[in-house]
């Protein structure tokens, strides 16, 4: 299966400069060449493997790039979990699969982050271009931890979207 060809792949602590990481497209050729690395093990999908990605932050890029590189070697994605990213408004993601099913993309985001809102050498805040599922909210928890929020809250962050992971696309978008 193809989790079990991917496992090992790890897209934190990427190398390269500060620079490197503030530009969209610098994170998304970093996604595209962490996975380029382990192309040997992708020339064919056998089946009906197909990937998903959960991303924070700056992975948000880098998974685009990672699935470009899927798709372009056959493989299906999914869907793509998309929490608090970094510069959303900047951020296109492909759909198309080699099967008919697009990519689903759920942007799931923090009214209220100061990181993905208001630093000024990242600011671009918005919505994920062509997101299926947008969910919006305001946090309760204090400005230091709020980025981290959906991740730290683990399984209810998941017991609040598993909702949507069987629904057909082009949801209507929630406040």
């Amino acid at each position: 299966m193809a989790k079990r060809k991917f496992e090992t792949v790890i897209c934190g602590n990427v190398p390269g400069s500060i620079q490197d990481l503030r530009n969209i497209r610098n994170r998304r050729a970093i996604g595209y060449r962490i996975l380029n690395t382990a192309k040997s093990s992708s020339k064919d999908s056998g089946g009906e493997d197909y990937f998903e990605f959960v991303t924070h932050s700056m992975g948000t890029a880098e998974a685009a790039g990672i699935s470009d590189f899927l798709k372009m070697n056959g493989w299906k994605v999914k869907d793509i979990y998309s929490f608090e990213a970094m510069q959303a408004a900047d951020i296109l993601i492909n759909k198309s699969n080699t099967n008919d099913q697009p990519t689903i993309i759920l942007d799931y985001q923090y009214l209220n982050d100061w990181v993905i809102n208001d630093i000024p050498i990242a600011r671009s805040p918005g919505n994920i271009e062509g997101a299926d599922i947008i969910e919006q909210s305001k946090s309760n928890k204090g400005w230091r931890i709020r980025h981290r929020g959906p991740i730290d809250d683990g399984l209810k962050t998941w017991d609040e979207i598993k909702q949507f992971r069987d629904k057909p696309v082009n949801l209507p978008q929630t406040k």
